[in-house]
């Protein structure tokens, strides 16, 4: 089983970058737009000095409301029309579709190579716009779709089909894939490999077992933690910031080991900590319940029964 663990790897990364990417550019857009606005303000302010001498009013800015407005039309025509001409299938959310296949639809159309470059345009436009909604549910539908490329490696839309992992191409594994994948896609775009797990077993997939849940999770943690996150720490707008994640390569002790990995000891004591009281929450938590059980039990009458619940309220 080392190869599907592998893969579950490989995906989470793929799903990583591809979150690093989408915050990436949606912040460059904005960027843009903004200094595109800025710029354009200051130039209206100096071919508009007379004016402002005159009426003590600051320049022009009307050509500068239609600049942010055509340029948010652009857009948002791009956006829709990437979705409504190119890939109808990803028009939608993405999150229902994703929970309905993995519950038994099936839906033309929808893990196919058009679909996820014509998602990946809408939701990048269309969150730079400032439009209401958010990366959460397209990224959830990137997710799925890469897991189902890279686990079977084919694409009908390319014709291609490699002769690796062919004995992933069954109906079986495709859906567990598919759920790692959107478990990867909500960890990434929100950078918690908790809520990704959490997401895939109380929201997506109806088929579960423990080792799926642990496959899952590390395909989440490898997507929020070791790569959205580290590569964000490092690049912002896509320009190398100087440093690889929070290590600063200028700050060293003994045997050159970087002084932040000093930060992992209380991290690692809080989680033990965290974890030894949870446990004994869940544990006391179980006890008290079985002991109202029993005590609610041995009242013979229903409504002394139904009044002790409710003074227990």
């Amino acid at each position: 089983e080392w190869d599907r663990w592998l893969l579950m790897g490989l995906i989470g990364i793929a799903v990583g970058i591809l979150g690093f990417l989408t915050h990436q550019i949606i912040d460059c857009l904005i960027k843009l737009k903004w200094d595109l606005v800025e710029n354009y303000v200051q130039v209206s302010k100096r071919t508009d000095l007379f004016f402002y001498l005159e009426t003590h009013m600051d320049g022009n800015f009307h050509m500068t409301w239609i600049c942010v407005l055509g340029f948010g039309l652009a857009m948002i025509l791009v956006s829709s029309g990437s979705v409504l001409f190119f890939c109808p299938a990803g028009s939608a959310s993405g999150l229902p579709e994703i929970i309905g296949y993995l519950n038994g639809t099936s839906m033309e159309h929808l893990f196919n190579i058009k679909t996820f470059l014509g998602t990946f345009v809408s939701c990048v436009l269309a969150v730079a716009l400032g439009l209401f909604c958010g990366p959460e549910g397209p990224m959830i539908h990137l997710g799925a779709i890469m897991g189902c490329g890279l686990s079977h490696l084919q694409s009908d839309t390319l014709g291609i089909r490699l002769p690796f992992l062919s004995r992933f191409r069954n109906s079986a594994d495709k859906r567990n894939f598919i759920t790692a994948g959107a478990g990867a896609g909500i960890a990434a775009v929100l950078r918690a490999p908790v809520g990704g797990l959490l997401f895939t077993l109380e929201e997506a997939s109806s088929s579960w077992d423990i080792t799926l849940a642990w496959q899952t999770f590390c395909c989440c943690c490898l997507a929020a933690t070791f790569t959205t996150d580290l590569l964000s720490s490092s690049f912002y707008g896509l320009v190398y910031r100087g440093h690889f994640g929070f290590f600063e390569v200028e700050k060293r002790i003994l045997f050159w080991v970087c002084i932040v990995i000093l930060a992992f000891i209380p991290t690692i004591l809080l989680g033990v900590l965290g974890g030894l009281l949870g446990a004994l929450f869940v544990s006391l938590n179980l006890k008290i319940n079985k002991l109202r059980i029993q005590f609610f039990n041995s009242i013979p009458k229903p409504s002394l029964r139904k009044t002790s619940k409710l003074l227990e309220n």
